[in-house]
């Protein structure tokens, strides 16, 4: 088949070229008429790409004859796979290959891989190079046949036009991305913006342009493998070079990767709850959001539990804030945590009237507490232990006056801690008419028979041995609120 091309025109853009693989002869096996069926999806993707993008695309599809084709691969950076099952692959097929892996092997940070299966059995026959791409299915289930006939009616399908519509999405983010290398290389943080699910993808993109607006770096800035362990090494090494991790939950479970039970959205969660649990350093502070819509409606049992058990997982929670606001007032959270995660706050001093509580036995320990917050310019109110009646008359005046709560807990007494949660509750009804700025709780280990619903609204601080580590969090936070 000869080349063929489709640009779109914009001249504010530079041209963007794509290259569509497959084995001819594998695709003139099938029944109907390929050429069609190819110059469609060549239309219908063009189409998603002109939508969302203001950039001009030039489509190149297998049959580049001699050095044509040499040229064609080293100018193209997103390579599209069309894969059949079956036959053995043909000697042009391979060539083509050779060339693309050589090209990928160049500059492997900048060349985008997809693969599209277009019957169930496609990705059996794989050769290596083709595995742990992001996969799109091209065929639909119908009354328990497959449907398979290559022919332009496919595209009518919903289920093909929204594979359609994620790949074009794909492409676009990838393009932005390698546009904007320059611009990032003096971004001030490096976010972690973790994959969502369909539902959320627009908010994620929203969300994605506001960071970077701001100069900040988003990760992951290449698709993640679709293979478990390759996967889980790949958020990883996306973590370890990011300051934060923000979490947008949808309203079902998502998809799961080969060889794993969890969910692609669930396992991101884990490996950076895991990650953050790690950090101890007093110069960059790893912390992490995750948000849910107030109005996301669940679609399945499996996401609901999902998400309450994500809400009252206490040692997941370390480190993490669970947020339910508007998606605009979530975005201008998200910009103020991010604001204060690339600074140096050692010597920083910070304005805030603290009450510390903690019970007799540990006023050493607090001490200690006291002794760094002073240090940051905090004024500490702590607790009192006095006669009963004057003891309870302090303790909610201060509650009233404060504008940060903070709970030590050495777990001696879980009824004590649940106590002081539930009084942090109850403090507009004592006369507060401000709410804090902030509430947290130092925990030396997790409490049995504590009420998870009882933290909402509390950062959990993990105790470590050296109390700067431990507070960091809570600091962190006080500065966001003085910006």
């Amino acid at each position: 088949m000869a080349s063929q091309k489709l640009s779109i025109n914009n001249e504010r853009m530079l041209e963007r070229n794509i290259f569509i693989c497959y084995d001819i002869h594998d695709i003139k096996g099938y029944p109907g008429n390929a050429g069609k069926w190819l110059n469609a999806f060549v239309d219908f993707l063009s189409v998603f790409l002109s939508r969302i993008s203001k950039s001009r695309f030039k489509i190149n599809l297998s049959g580049v004859k001699d050095i044509d084709l040499q040229e064609v691969v080293n100018g193209s950076s997103v390579f599209i796979f069309l894969l059949k099952p079956g036959a053995f692959p043909s000697v042009e097929f391979m060539e083509e290959l050779k060339l693309i892996q050589t090209r990928c092997w160049e500059d492997e940070n900048n060349v985008l891989l997809l693969k599209m299966a277009l019957s169930p059995d496609a990705e059996a026959t794989q050769i290596p190079f083709l595995s742990g791409m992001p996969v799109f299915h091209f065929f639909e289930q119908v009354n328990r046949r497959l449907s398979l006939q290559m022919d332009e009616g496919l595209f009518t399908s919903k289920v093909i036009l929204e594979q359609l519509a994620d790949m074009a999405y794909r492409i676009e983010s990838f393009f932005e991305a390698t546009r904007q290398q320059r611009f990032l290389k003096g971004a001030k943080t490096v976010v972690y913006l973790a994959g969502t699910t369909k539902d959320q993808f627009n908010n994620r993109e929203m969300l994605k342009r506001e960071i970077e607006e701001f100069g900040y770096q988003v990760l992951p800035d290449n698709p993640l493998p679709q293979i478990a362990e390759e996967f889980q090494k790949a958020v990883k090494s996306y973590l370890e070079r990011s300051s934060m991790s923000i979490h947008i939950i949808g309203s079902d479970y998502g998809e799961i990767p080969k060889g794993e039970v969890h969910s692609e959205v669930d396992l991101q969660n884990k490996i950076a709850a895991d990650w953050a649990k790690g950090q101890n350093s007093t110069v960059i502070h790893f912390s992490r959001l995750i948000w849910i819509a107030p109005d996301l409606k669940v679609t399945n049992d499996l996401q609901k539990q999902y998400i309450e058990n994500l809400k009252h997982d206490i040692e997941g929670l370390l480190n993490t804030e669970i947020v339910q606001i508007p998606l605009e007032d979530f975005k201008t959270l998200a910009i103020k945590r991010l604001k204060v995660s690339n600074r140096i706050v050692k010597d920083q001093k910070i304005g805030a009237k603290v009450y510390l509580m903690f019970e007799a036995g540990d006023t050493e320990k607090a001490g200690d507490i006291v002794k760094l917050l002073n240090s940051k310019g905090v004024e500490i109110v702590s607790s009192e232990f006095t006669d009963g009646f004057n003891m309870i008359r302090d303790h909610r005046k201060n509650l009233i006056e404060s504008e940060v709560v903070l709970i030590f807990n050495s777990n001696r007494d879980p009824m004590w801690l649940k106590s002081k949660i539930i009084d942090c509750r109850k403090a507009p009804g004592y006369g507060k008419n401000k709410p804090f700025l902030a509430k947290a709780i130092i925990m030396a280990q997790l409490t049995d028979g504590l009420d998870m619903d009882l933290l909402g609204g509390f950062t959990l601080l993990k105790l470590q041995n050296n109390i700067s580590d431990t507070l960091q969090p809570l600091l962190d936070k006080l500065i966001t609120n003085n910006e």
